[in-house]
């Protein structure tokens, strides 16, 4: 059988044709959509700027309200340039056109007495707008009237086990609605009714999408995303804590494409993921730092018109990006314009992730918060601390900035990221705590162990400290020494009391807080002392301990706390006077007649650090000694053993200082110890040149075991 070429190819166009076609359209639910254009992102994750485009546009949003920038947290599409976003007090609608930019805020129905929107979703089925009330503990459908800027209630959507929706999603159908309830740990299904259909367990469940007959989520305490089928079951899920691929450390919000592309916002990290539509990872985009193409904490990106919205929540800003990740506008919704470009990245490693090593403080002496400097250790940024360091990068301690009691003082969100930054004003240096996060910064005057919290300055925000270079939000070198100044004027106020003879206590209250009565003083001071050291040093100060003394006691019980407390620390300063820098000398000092291991026995410690001897003796010696030798006289401070176990202590043991001129004096004589960690304080001890340790008895095998010995002090006459 002959077959014409003609009608060969007139089949083939055909079904090429078809195929084409079976491209453009899918099946979404009951609903056909259009396949849109795919994610064309660089298969990288390590955080970095983002491309802008040649044209990009910066606009300024017009706003009813006042000059704070909304954090804003929810984005979805409204009408033509036009959206809905939330910032966890309002529903707002931003036009977005490049010419009458403008934000409205639309009013609430009085009849709703909690409103806390965190999430928000507008549906073209219903025409309505579907809000996730976080403290309301429901789902509020509103019809917008546009005329008179107000939602009008359609509908509650509630159910006894969800806790707290942080964001919701229709289907493109209308068919069904889906929420992430955060405290409830879970992902809700609900029909368009109301009807609750079923909940699926997701640990702090946030972000949420639906899409081809699947419901997608995020779960912060997993730091996960998952894929559940519309029966809810969990037919895949992915990631874990980290900062390399498929890791994140709070995947806040997802979305899906007509393609089928998901991007996953991290805000923690600041990057854009891409996976495909079986979780897949395609790619990154984006970081946390200063500058128009670095994010701030980006809590929401959607999908819409083949452009991708970012609610850039701390700077203030929603982007508008292409399908490569390229940033094609900004609209400002706060007071200051973005602009800079390649500044510092934010960026921390697997196992500390929470501690930001690219943000060092080289400058900032490690005895600032510390009397007891020590050596080799450095600060750098935390995650609501300062974090120092040793030489190996060792997370030391993480010097927290809000604690449960202090919150309310440092400002009403979370610090995050947090900075410290020394400012030279007449010849003295102050230092400033701060958070590219919060525009409340604390203020401390070491020369007069006093600091000042101020929050008056809503326009100073998206604020990075990278050593000794302060970023704003328009560029480098944004000039902090306004808020020193302001501070300083207190300060100044502090120290007239002073002379005056007013005591630190009262000169404090006088001049921070004169509106408090002296009983609501004491209990606030008494409430911001979280530690159990801190504690006890306000025990001592009320039986009226001399403030210096039972200050060099708690500086010297909490060195080695692997978390510490910011204000708490710095009012312990506030009621005694500057304590000079207090240096860890055993590690300078020369070990003599130390003994080697015996034979039998592993490795237990050494006080040299040296892994080959440790001080250790066989049973029954009737006497050991070793000396610690230096080079030039000390000026002894403190005095810590560490025993090797409760089984390994010593009992009876005495410590004597040699004095330059050879002549002895006892430091302490201890009999019967029952403590595996031996402090001692040493108040008014003559210079010394050597300390000599006699063990005469010590538990069970009586062998003399120690993990580590440490002596603390001022090296004299260098």
């Amino acid at each position: 059988m002959r077959i014409n070429n003609k009608v060969v190819l007139t089949i083939i166009m055909l079904f090429l044709t078809f195929v084409s076609l079976s491209l453009i359209f899918r099946e979404s639910g009951n609903a056909t959509v259009e396949r849109g254009e795919a994610i064309s992102v660089k298969p990288d994750w390590m955080p970095r700027h983002l491309d802008l485009d040649t044209n990009y546009g910066t606009y300024m949003v017009e706003k009813e309200l006042n000059n704070m920038p909304s954090f804003v947290v929810s984005i979805s599409k409204y009408k033509d340039r036009e959206y809905l976003v939330s910032d966890y007090q309002d529903v707002h609608i931003v036009t977005m056109t490049g010419k009458n930019d403008k934000l409205t805020t639309l009013q609430v129905p009085n009849n709703i007495k909690v409103w806390n929107p965190t999430g928000v979703f507008f549906s073209d089925n219903s025409d309505t707008v579907y809000v996730a009330n976080y403290n309301g503990h429901n789902i509020l459908e509103f019809q917008i009237d546009r005329d008179n800027s107000s939602l009008q209630l359609v509908k509650e959507i509630k159910h006894p086990e969800m806790k707290s929706p942080e964001n919701v999603v229709v289907s493109k159908d209308g068919k069904y609605i889906a929420v992430a309830d955060y405290d409830g740990n879970s992902v809700f299904l609900f029909d368009n009714q109301g009807k609750h259909l079923w909940q699926c367990e997701i640990k702090q469940a946030h972000g949420v999408a639906i899409a081809e007959g699947y419901v997608y989520a995020t779960g912060l305490t997993d730091r996960e995303v998952v894929k559940i089928d519309m029966k809810g079951n969990i037919v895949k899920n992915t990631g874990k804590l980290g900062w390399g691929q498929n890791e994140y450390l709070w995947p806040t919000s997802i979305d899906v494409s007509n393609n089928g592309d998901v991007v996953v916002s991290d805000a923690h990290t600041g990057r854009l993921s891409f996976l495909d539509k079986e979780l897949n990872f395609i790619g990154s985009i984006g970081g946390n730092g200063p500058g128009v193409d670095l994010f701030n904490f980006p809590y929401s990106a959607v999908f819409s018109d083949n452009m991708i919205l970012v609610t850039d929540s701390m700077k203030g800003r929603i982007l508008e990006l292409d399908y490569s990740g390229k940033v094609m506008n900004q609209f400002v919704i706060g007071p200051v314009k973005i602009s800079g470009i390649k500044g510092p990245v934010l960026s921390g490693s697997n196992g500390k992730e929470y501690t930001f090593e690219s943000m060092t403080f080289d400058e900032i002496s490690p005895d600032l918060l510390n009397s007891y400097k020590r050596a080799e250790t450095s600060f750098v940024g935390g995650f609501n601390s300062i974090d120092l360091l040793t030489k190996n990068k060792t997370v030391l301690s993480q010097v927290e900035i809000d604690s449960q009691n202090s919150s309310v003082y440092t400002g009403d969100s979370f610090w995050y990221v947090t900075w410290i930054k020394k400012i030279d004003l007449d010849g003295s240096d102050y230092y400033i705590f701060g958070s590219p996060q919060h525009h409340t910064f604390i203020v401390y005057d070491p020369n007069s162990n006093i600091f000042a919290i101020n929050n008056t300055h809503s326009e100073l925000f998206d604020i990075w400290v990278y050593d000794d270079t302060v970023y704003g939000p328009e560029g480098r070198s944004t000039d902090l020494s306004g808020i020193v100044k302001e501070a300083k004027q207190q300060f100044d106020r502090f120290n007239s009391e002073l002379r005056k003879g007013t005591p630190r206590k009262k000169a404090y209250q006088k001049v921070f807080y004169p509106e408090k009565s002296d009983a609501d003083f004491d209990n606030w001071f008494t409430k911001m002392m979280t530690s159990k050291e801190a504690k006890e040093f306000l025990q001592q100060i009320s039986k009226g301990a001399d403030p210096e003394t039972v200050a060099k006691k708690y500086f010297f019980a909490i060195k080695d706390e692997p978390y510490q407390y910011l204000l708490e620390n710095l009012l312990v300063k506030v009621l005694s006077e500057p304590i000079k820098p207090i240096e860890e000398l055993s590690g300078i000092a020369e070990i003599k007649n130390e003994r080697k291991p015996y034979p039998g026995y592993g490795i237990a410690g050494s006080i040299d650090n040296d892994q080959n001897t440790y001080t250790g003796y066989v049973e029954g010696m009737q006497q050991s000694t070793f000396e610690l030798v230096w080079k030039h006289p000390i000026s002894i401070s403190d005095i810590t053993i560490e025993w090797l176990s409760d089984e390994n202590r010593g009992l009876d043991y005495k410590m004597l200082g040699i004095l330059p001129d050879g002549s002895s004096k006892v430091i302490t004589n201890v009999k019967n110890n029952n403590e595996v960690t031996n402090n001692f304080s040493i108040n008014g001890f003559p210079p010394i040149v050597k300390l000599v340790f006699e063990f005469d008895r010590g538990q069970g095998q009586n062998r003399l075991l120690m993990r580590n010995f440490r002596v603390w002090g001022t090296l004299l006459n260098k």
